[in-house]
């Protein structure tokens, strides 16, 4: 039914007129709960479609005092946020596959992520931490 409804007001501006219209037409026939906030829905999805997130490259290395533990790695630098996920979770996850480390997939208090030497959460965005903390951690001339 999204598929539908997205082709019926993608292809021009005035598709995308008569459609906000018929959906305004519709909320004035439909005193049911759940109808109107689809409808709502898509009308917010037209005026403002949701951004992609822009992807974010990080640079993926071990601290010099896990060298003794942890066996490998990570020589594909710099990832793409695309390729690990949306949270910092993921980027653990990845970080784990990559070295062979299966054990702590599960684990969330087997690994620590840093950045600028502050411990990251794990349900963090990815996108927020390269924001709120890597850029912020940066000195001019890096």
């Amino acid at each position: 039914l999204n598929d539908v409804l997205d082709s019926l007001h993608s292809e021009s501006d005035e598709d995308n007129r008569l459609f906000i219209w018929a959906c305004v037409k519709a909320l004035d026939n439909h005193s049911d709960e759940r109808t109107p906030i689809y409808i709502m829905e898509h009308l917010c999805n037209i005026i403002c479609p949701a951004k992609p997130e822009p992807a974010c490259f990080l640079v993926l290395n071990k601290a010099p005092t896990q060298e003794d533990f942890i066996r490998g790695a990570m020589t594909k630098n710099p990832y793409s946020s695309e390729e690990a996920g949306p949270l910092m979770r993921d980027v653990k996850n990845k970080i784990c596959r990559d070295l062979e480390m299966h054990g702590f997939l599960e684990d969330d208090n087997g690994m620590e992520l840093l950045v600028h030497n502050k411990i990251i959460k794990l349900d963090l965005p990815v996108k927020l931490v390269y924001d709120q903390v890597w850029k912020k951690g940066l000195t001019p001339g890096d």
